[in-house]
């Protein structure tokens, strides 16, 4: 058994996957002092983790793991129906979608070139996708606060890529290493200072 969870970005309630095998299912909890549940999904059909929530609140994105596809990114609209909705679903793994603080952009990782890189794509709606990463990425992409640099890991190192979103489309600056870690350090978090990971 697994669980995934995520905080909203007011702080109200946290929601959180669960899977057992090839079942899952999704709970949002209040964290004021009621402590109120609601099971939002119950026993789906197939391995689904949560990744992330888009700062605005509105949307969850999940790992779907498919028999057929591999791994597939899903969302959920929190103002909508509240259904799971594919988003990159294609022949290769696709994992691990952040959104843009400004909701309008994915990043993700995905071995359709052979390797595992970074890629981005529009959001809610996938369209065009760049690739961000050069000679492979072992970590999602994590967005600094403005959204104006994207950095992940590549073994030990960490390296940070410019954004510069425009109205149709985002141009990415060659990755540039940032730092090293050790092996053993096994998560990357950006704190929303921007100054400090």
């Amino acid at each position: 058994r697994s669980a995934t969870g995520a905080l909203s970005s007011d702080g109200k309630d946290v929601w959180i996957s669960t899977s057992t095998g090839y079942v899952s299912s999704l709970t949002r909890k209040s964290l004021s002092a009621s402590g109120t549940e609601e099971k939002v999904l119950d026993n789906f059909n197939g391995n689904m983790i949560l990744f992330d929530i888009s700062r605005d609140g509105r949307y969850l994105v999940f790992n779907h793991q498919d028999p057929k596809t591999d791994f597939d990114i899903y969302t959920m609209d929190l103002q909508g129906d509240k259904k799971l909705v594919p988003v990159l679903n294609g022949p290769s793994a696709e994992r691990n979608g952040r959104v843009s603080p400004d909701s309008k952009w994915l990043a993700y990782i995905s071995n359709e070139t052979g390797a595992e890189e970074l890629f981005v794509t529009s959001f809610p709606v996938p369209g065009s996708r760049w690739q961000v990463s050069s000679g492979g990425a072992t970590s999602p992409g994590e967005w600094s606060a403005g959204g104006k640099n994207l950095r992940y890991r590549k073994g030990e190192k960490i390296f940070n890529v410019e954004v510069h979103s425009g109205a149709s489309k985002p141009d990415f600056s060659a990755p540039k290493e940032m730092l090293s870690l050790p092996t053993t350090v096994l998560d990357l978090a950006l704190l929303p200072d921007d100054k400090r990971i």
